[in-house]
């Protein structure tokens, strides 16, 4: 559909990320309690909530009763996080956020990728071409630091990556096969759970001597 992106064999036409780009907000990491958010309470996500190329918002930190926090960091549906540092292999992750909890702080190792208008690229396009394996060597190539720190990507060298933009009409052909591959994750998902929950149960009676 869409061909490597380093080769580029359609030619699509490439730009700068600045140019696709509303902006890069950059999250906040106060000092947090060691347990997870409970429903109701702000958690600050933990840099693992978007290492591994799909959103997990269990992985946070509860934000201390007392603290303010930063409301226009929320994590919202459609979001793009991109993991701006951690190890060589793990920088340069992205997810999009398909659903959250409320209350899901942006952390500051973290950024939030917003698209501008009118769109060039929709969020599905980008989020599956940056983590396509030849683009995220081309992204981790951007990564500095000191010695015996983490890699990090700065905000300046992002914005300069140059992304190939196909027409939208496939790029919206695309999301809507993407989104009915979630749809069926999910529901994947919840079969399973109520699988495990069967399992359990059986355990359970069997060491019992009830069965």
């Amino acid at each position: 559909m869409f061909g490597d992106p380093i080769e580029n064999p359609k030619g699509w036409p490439r730009v700068e990320l600045d140019e696709v780009l509303d902006g890069i907000d950059s999250g906040k990491s106060p000092v947090c309690l060691s347990r997870p958010a409970t429903p109701g309470e702000w958690g600050v996500l933990k840099l693992s909530a978007v290492t591994y190329g799909r959103y997990n918002a269990s992985e946070n930190k509860a934000l201390p009763e007392g603290t303010a926090p930063g409301q226009n960091l929320e994590v919202r549906p459609g979001d793009l996080l991109f993991s701006r540092k951690n190890t060589y292999s793990l920088v340069g992750a992205v997810v999009l956020v398909r659903e959250t909890p409320k209350r899901m702080l942006l952390p500051d190792l973290i950024f939030r990728l917003r698209l501008g208008e009118p769109q060039m690229l929709t969020a599905s396009y980008l989020h599956q071409l940056l983590m396509y394996p030849s683009k995220r060597k081309e992204v981790r190539s951007l990564a500095g630091g000191a010695a015996g720190s983490m890699p990090n990507i700065s905000k300046g060298r992002l914005l300069k990556l140059r992304v190939e933009v196909p027409p939208m009409s496939l790029q919206e052909e695309y999301a809507r096969v993407v989104e009915r591959l979630e749809q069926h994750r999910r529901l994947i998902g919840a079969q399973l759970h109520c699988l495990e929950a069967g399992l359990d149960s059986l355990q359970a009676t069997a060491f019992s001597a009830r069965l």
